[in-house]
Parts: structure tokens; sequence; C-alpha cells
């Protein structure tokens, strides 16, 4: 039996950061895991995102700009993703 390839899409913003997070997000069925890369680093705090697609949901890796993580990253990135894309279930 074969392994399940695994799914990465990422994206970067200039800069020196060193703060890494990672979340779970409860993706829709619909969701579209490149969009959901680039709307993460739209957000104004993030440098670096990597998605990691697994079974479950993805796995989203997250550097925020050096010290500018926000005090609650789970609310901070749900209160800013569309429901579109799902939720943000465990930090």
């Amino acid at each position: 039996m074969g392994r399940k390839q695994t799914r990465v899409s990422g994206a970067s913003n200039e800069g020196k950061a060193k703060l890494h997070r990672l979340l779970f997000v409860n993706p829709k069925e619909s969701a579209n895991m490149d969009e959901l890369a680039q709307r993460l680093i739209s957000l104004k705090l993030v440098q670096e995102v990597i998605l990691y697609d697994h079974r479950l949901g993805y796995v989203a890796k997250v550097r925020f700009h050096q010290g500018s993580e926000p005090k609650n990253v789970r609310a901070y990135i749900s209160g800013l993703l569309s429901k579109d894309y799902g939720c943000v279930v465990k930090e």
C-alpha cells in the first residue's frame, strides 16, 4: 500500500522573524489550500506561512514579524480569517 502524498503550500514576506506557531485549521470542503496560504500571509503581523495538507485538515506553521506575535494567536487568526476557509480549531 502506497503512502498518501503530502501537499505543502507556503508564502513569505521579506524581513527578519523568529516566532513560529502551529495551528490546526479545519477546512470547509470547498476550501482551497493555496488561497488559504495567501489569505494568511496577507495578515499584517504574519511574515511566513507553510500549510501541510493532513487527512483531518491543514496544519499551518505561521511565523510572525519579530516582536509582533499577538497574545492570542488563535483569536487573531480566527478573527481575520474568512469563514469560507473553515476555522482554527487548535493552537
